[in-house]
């Protein structure tokens, strides 16, 4: 057996069934490692959805999107996409008819990041179809159920909006090189770069290269007027009708570079438009004329772009006051490059660095075969990789698109290596796959370190804390504020998305770039001594101060958060939580006369 040929499933049905096998594999991991989802609520993203479904849920209509109980009373407008709030509000309203609505939200919060593991798995194998030779969907297959670090943002109770755009860049991505119907999988990669920069922009980069290898293929010459025309009307129609869509009409004027606003969504059409024309004029007057077409399309669209906001030339967060990056934004655990990454968990780290280097390898390995050097897959997979590795290496929260676009490239590379060198043999190219894959030499790069220097005590002892988790974000910690009067609390940044998705009561701060304003307050006021933090404080409006002592903070010496730290609260602040509770609340007194 082990010398028998790698199973020929490279047909639609077969990539289908192969998809639905990793799934099940994928979903039963989940189970039996995180299938609590109980006792907690993700990150501070997952919190803040739960928030938006349950004002949802509560009666806030489809355009009425302001968190009134973030800084309350202004309340703040997010960039989040309303196309998840509805169906995460719309499945739980329809659970609850039938069960209790905390049961329905569980198992919607539950079954939610699952439901998108298929479209993410089945794009991925048709890419490594279309990529490799006879073998690549067995392998890329065998890959990704050895992969856990590609599905992290497909655990269950993730419901925030990764796992909805990583799914929507792998469908693009597989439509634009997928052969066959080229119109129809053309529109389909435009609807899937709608969609996906509907939800948010942070595969921004890998759609515009999608694009862009639709422009240079019609731009060559090659026979593509019609896929070309089909994608940009799609793109256009779709990235419009999205914005309207999502987006409440007295805010349709309003620019911003984080989002789908008007801005992009013209951008966008204007470049759909035009490809659109680009495709007619390529068929109509050749080569020359497609390139002054595509020329002026991309010149229109980044003019319309920058024009109506030019901000926007600096990035997603031009607007963010900088005075929040060093105490807060600059120390995001998923904004930070790769090295301190390392510094923080080197497993994972390596991990990382293995998957960039063997996507890249996988990636050059392709070229090896004539007739890849003749199809657009491997050229347009080139950039995208590298772009993944390269953006993924400055942030981490990007390594996921690095992990699922490297994964089936490698996988690619490994079925090319297995055709040339192994005669396309089951076994042995299966134990190559495996051996090579990030997974694996990261655990030995770990025995190795171990080996060569070992954990002390105390080493040992903070691992062991830092698994088991302080318990500060325990959904059971938050049961004694919801019987507390309903206020304004002022905390750490981190646990406002927690007590608003857990409770009634407003927050001072959450970790949002658009809410700079409340955030360098907070700061201000809570890292000042005690007698003018009162005064501070006040002016926030806020009704309780939280604090998790479990939860290690840098405070500077003589704030109200040292003094809090010590035991040591000011008179106009009076203890409402029990003695040992995980969560200390204090009531703030009213001033005196």
């Amino acid at each position: 057996m082990g010398l028998s040929p790698i199973p020929n499933i490279t047909s639609r049905r077969g990539v289908v069934i192969a998809a639905a096998v990793v799934t099940v594999v994928v979903w039963i991991a989940m189970a039996a490692r995180f299938g609590d989802i109980t006792t907690g609520l993700g990150d501070t993203d997952d919190a803040t959805r739960l928030t938006l479904v349950h004002d949802m849920l509560a009666g806030h209509g489809w355009y009425d999107q302001r968190i009134g109980r973030f800084w309350p009373p202004t309340g703040v407008f997010l960039h989040w996409s309303r196309l998840i709030d509805g169906p995460l509000a719309a499945l739980m309203w329809l659970l609850a008819r039938v069960v209790s609505p905390p049961t329905a939200e569980l198992f919607v919060r539950y079954a939610w990041p699952q439901l998108w593991v298929f479209p993410a798995v089945a794009a991925a194998l048709f890419i490594a179809r279309d990529l490799g030779a006879r073998g690549a969907v067995f392998l890329a297959a065998l890959v990704l159920m050895t992969l856990p670090q590609a599905f992290v943002q497909f655990l269950p109770g993730r419901v925030d909006h990764h796992n909805i755009q990583i799914a929507m860049a792998l469908i693009a991505f597989a439509a634009a090189v997928a052969p066959g119907n080229a119109v129809r999988n053309a529109a389909i990669a435009g609807v899937a770069t709608g969609f996906g920069l509907a939800i948010g922009l942070e595969a921004l980069f890998y759609h515009a290269l999608i694009g862009a290898g639709f422009a240079l293929r019609l731009a060559s010459g090659d026979d593509r007027a019609r896929p070309t025309a089909a994608y940009g009307a799609s793109l256009g129609i779709a990235s419009l009708g999205l914005f309207a869509l999502q987006t409440p009409p007295a805010r349709w004027s309003l620019t911003f570079c984080d989002a789908l606003a008007v801005n992009l969504a013209l951008a966008l059409a204007v470049a759909g438009v035009g490809l659109a024309i680009a495709g007619i004029v390529a068929a109509r007057w050749g080569r020359i004329a497609s390139w002054v077409a595509l020329a002026l399309a991309g010149i229109a669209a980044a003019g319309v772009y920058l024009g109506l906001d030019p901000n926007c030339l600096h990035g997603p967060f031009a607007e963010m006051d900088p005075r929040v990056r060093p105490f807060w934004f600059d120390h995001i655990n998923e904004m930070q490059p790769w090295w301190i990454s390392y510094k923080n968990e080197a497993t994972g780290a390596m991990q990382s660095l293995f998957m960039i280097i063997m996507a890249i390898a996988g990636w050059l390995m392709l070229f090896v075969r004539p007739e890849a050097r003749r199809q657009p897959g491997p050229w347009l997979a080139g950039p995208v990789v590298l772009m993944a590795c390269a953006v993924g290496f400055q942030a981490h929260r990007m390594l996921d698109y690095a992990f699922w676009f490297g994964a089936v490239t490698f996988a690619a590379g490994v079925s090319v290596a297995s055709e040339r060198w192994l005669r396309g043999r089951m076994l042995p190219s299966a134990i190559a796959a495996i051996m090579l894959s990030p997974s694996v030499l990261a655990l030995g790069h770990a025995e190795a370190m171990t080996v060569i220097k070992p954990k002390t005590a105390a080493e040992k002892s903070s691992a062991a804390r830092d698994s088991v988790g302080d318990g500060c974000f325990d959904t059971r910690a938050y049961a004694p504020l919801r019987r507390l009067p309903t206020g304004v609390i002022l905390a750490d940044i981190d646990y406002g998305p927690y007590v608003t998705a857990l409770t009634d009561h407003g927050v001072v701060q959450a970790p949002y770039h658009r809410m700079t304003t409340p955030i360098l307050a907070a700061h201000v006021a809570l890292q000042a001594p005690p007698a003018k933090a009162e005064t501070l404080i006040r002016a926030l409006r806020a009704t309780y101060l939280l604090d998790c002592r479990r939860h290690l903070t840098q405070e500077d010496a003589g704030s109200l958060m040292d003094a809090l730290r010590h035991g040591a609260a000011p008179t106009w602040l009076t203890q409402v939580s029990a003695p040992k509770a995980t969560l200390t609340v204090w009531r703030i007194l009213p001033p005196s006369r």
